[in-house]
């Protein structure tokens, strides 16, 4: 395109541009207030509607909770990384021990 070309060419006017979408740029901003407000009113009222949920909900005591472990490892005798004769067993009774410690309510 030429220079003279480019000023003739006739750039849509801040008015033309709900004429495509129909929607002014009035209405887009009432739009978002309206939601804007929405959201602000159901935060307000998100911790009084979940208290009257949690209240509402009898309570069942389960007891423990049962977790099963499966620790998976080659023959202690075989060779891996990054030993041979790792004791597996050991290391097994040692998280047992951490998690036992660290979880007693599983």
């Amino acid at each position: 395109m030429t220079v003279k070309r480019l000023k003739k060419t006739k750039l849509p006017q801040l008015n033309d541009l709900h004429h495509r979408c129909g929607l002014s740029r009035r209405d887009f901003l009432e739009g978002c207030l309206g939601c804007a407000v929405s959201a602000i009113g159901l935060s307000a009222l998100a911790p009084a509607i979940a208290s009257a949920a949690e209240s509402s909900i009898p309570q069942k005591d389960y007891g423990k909770a049962r977790v099963r472990l499966i620790f998976t490892h080659e023959p202690p005798d075989r060779a891996t990384w990054p030993n041979i004769g790792y004791d597996y067993e050991g290391r097994k009774k040692q998280l047992l021990a951490k998690l036992s410690s660290s979880c007693p309510q599983i």
